[in-house]
């Protein structure tokens, strides 16, 4: 069975993995978004999900979102084996 990827489920994902990731990490996550929504909605997921790290550097995170090239090799399945650890209690 194939699983549809919306906006719905990449938020419900991103409610299970804190925005304070290492850089690399939460850098990673904007790609995978990026991969399945490269448009505004993508950079909107990102965004609201980025919000929510202490601290914040929205500046940061729009030149992040410019910078990642859809299709880079990172995809939705990075996010979602991210969620899956989180909710299970092992993040990486």
């Amino acid at each position: 069975m194939t699983t549809h990827i919306t906006p719905d489920l990449i938020r419900a994902a991103l409610a299970h993995i804190p925005a304070s990731l290492a850089r690399e990490d939460w850098a990673r996550v904007g790609m995978a978004i990026k991969s399945e929504f490269p448009d505004a909605t993508g950079q909107d997921l990102f965004e609201a999900w980025s919000a929510t790290a202490e601290p914040h550097d929205p500046r940061a995170t729009r030149s992040t979102w410019r910078s990642i090239k859809a299709g880079g090799g990172v995809g939705i399945g990075t996010l979602l084996h991210l969620a899956k650890e989180h909710v299970y209690g092992r993040p990486e």
